[in-house]
């Protein structure tokens, strides 16, 4: 199987594994699977390019506080809501981090030279994951009025 569909199925797992497990009550079994999935794509990784492995681990270290700091913001700006914290993301939200960051490099290696596909997939793909996300059970709600909060979590 090559890299990017196995980070691809890693990803859709994980997220839907996550989103389930953390809004139905089990949010530490959502970062344990999000965690694990994340060690074995990374383990993948390094047996392929050391180099890669390296970057990936360092990325991956630095976008759960970089995470946090968002889903706080976001938080703070009254433009999310979710059920199980008020002040600070719930522990399953972040594990979601990870998992995107690495999909995002090894998915979507030629985006960095088109910025406006970027954006648009950043800016619809978040607002899709958290709409999903919503739909799935008692995960994050936007808060009125919508159009600020979809603005805000899509910029």
């Amino acid at each position: 199987m090559r890299l990017p569909v196995f980070v691809s199925l890693c990803y859709t797992v994980g997220w839907f594994g996550s989103v389930l497990l953390g809004t139905h009550g089990y949010p530490f079994l959502a970062v344990v699977g999000a965690i694990g999935l994340v060690s074995l794509q990374l383990h993948w990784v390094g047996k392929q390019d050391v180099g890669a492995s390296v970057r990936d681990r360092l990325l991956v270290m630095l976008v759960i506080p970089l995470g946090f700091f968002l889903e706080v913001l976001l938080l703070a700006s009254q433009s999310i809501s979710y059920a199980q914290g008020k002040l600070f993301p719930p522990i399953w939200v972040l594990g979601l981090y990870p998992l995107f960051i690495l999909v995002f490099i090894h998915v979507f290696p030629r985006m960095d030279r088109h910025g406006f596909v970027c954006f648009m997939v950043g800016g619809v793909g978040a607002l899709c994951s958290y709409l999903a996300g919503m739909s799935l059970g008692h995960g994050p709600v936007f808060m009125p009025p919508v159009w600020r909060s979809i603005t805000i979590l899509g910029s």
